[in-house]
């Protein structure tokens, strides 16, 4: 039972984090910012997409020592 609530709170993060890029991302292209906040914006991606690779892979971990 552990295993699904681990399973639901992972993908109620990443579906989370997966908005917030996507809102960033529709952002930088109508390119009604400038280029000082679309350089952070950038670097809010990529560091946004380290943070989920982080979350899967930490419940990856989670599952294997789980089982």
């Amino acid at each position: 039972m552990n295993i699904l609530g681990m399973t639901l709170q992972t993908i109620g993060e990443v579906i989370i984090a997966l908005m917030v890029m996507l809102v960033h991302h529709r952002m930088k292209v109508e390119k009604k910012i400038d280029i000082q906040v679309s350089r952070i914006m950038k670097s809010e991606q990529i560091i946004g997409l380290i943070a989920i690779a982080f979350m899967l892979a930490g419940f990856i971990l989670q599952v294997v020592y789980e089982v």
